[in-house]
């Protein structure tokens, strides 16, 4: 019982170990997984959800060497886990050698995104008054 209630305070910690469970994949799962989401057949769901279970330790491995103060770390790794989600969405397998190497880039995208000093408001090009008048 006492381990419950330290998860019930510390959510980071009852995350981690929970993400530390699942085994990461070969090249040869990964691939598995990819082409039984191409080829949208009954596999589709279980390959999704295994693809994405193998990959959240990487958004909190990205989080961690990413840690900022002005965001919190849970905070941090959702936002990672948006970026893998997305990821997910516009991974081909012709393109990229490895879904991690796609997904990184993402997931530190999403990350940036979530830091209040990396946002910017950006305007419109017609409100920017850049234009050349004729």
């Amino acid at each position: 019982m006492e381990d419950s209630q330290e998860y019930i305070d510390d959510p980071l910690t009852y995350y981690l170990s929970e993400i530390r469970k699942v085994s990461k994949l070969t090249r040869a799962e990964e691939i598995l997984c990819i082409k039984h989401l191409r080829a949208d057949d009954s596999e589709t769901a279980s390959a999704r959800t295994r693809l994405l279970e193998a990959n959240l330790s990487l958004a909190v491995a990205i989080a961690e060497r990413n840690n900022r103060r002005d965001i919190e770390m849970m905070d941090l790794i959702q936002a990672g886990n948006e970026g893998l989600l997305r990821a997910l969405q516009t991974f081909r397998e012709d393109t990229w050698d490895r879904f991690v190497e796609h997904a990184t880039a993402h997931i530190e995208q999403a990350m940036a995104g979530a830091s209040p000093q990396f946002q910017q408001i950006v305007v419109p090009h017609c409100r920017g008054g850049y234009e050349e008048p004729l």
